[in-house]
């Protein structure tokens, strides 16, 4: 086993040797040039893992949502909105031109679909677009269409 220990610029090594239920020091060595050049690499790269690269699960700048009309059969897809509530409420907008009974189906910082099994549509969401479709399949029925698909940061 060893333990490592920061003796002025230079990083000592310790190699100590289990004894009973305690360790004993059989030798150092110490980590110069080079070889301290990557240590301290290392630390840092490690350090900047552990705290700084932490990013939120929406960090996204853009969001797609659709909003769906049962009473018209209508939807609305809106993307690249900067929030959630942004484009919820450009979908519910747009929809609402068409039919007063509109419902958020799907949001996502991703991507968004709306899928037709013959009874009811369902929203889904994923990382792609393909995600998305899969999910909204999944809670439909069989032999379901899909309907929209569209990405947040879809052009």
């Amino acid at each position: 086993m060893s333990g490592w220990a920061v003796v002025g610029c230079n990083v000592k090594r310790r190699w100590l040797h289990p004894v009973g239920d305690r360790y004993i020091n059989i030798g150092t060595s110490t980590l110069k040039g080079r070889h301290m050049n990557r240590f301290v690499l290392a630390a840092a790269v490690g350090v900047g893992l552990s705290i700084g690269l932490a990013v939120p699960v929406h960090a996204a700048s853009n969001w797609a949502a659709i909003a769906y009309s049962v009473h018209e059969d209508y939807s609305y897809t809106s993307y690249g909105q900067q929030t959630q509530a942004q484009a919820e409420q450009d979908a519910l907008q747009h929809c609402s031109a068409k039919g007063n009974d509109c419902q958020i189906i799907a949001s996502s910082a991703d991507c968004v679909a709306l899928t037709d099994d013959g009874k009811s549509v369902h929203g889904g969401t994923g990382t792609t677009a393909q995600a998305a479709v899969n999910d909204a399949l999944a809670r439909s029925g069989g032999g379901a269409k899909v309907r929209a698909t569209k990405c947040s940061t879809d052009q």
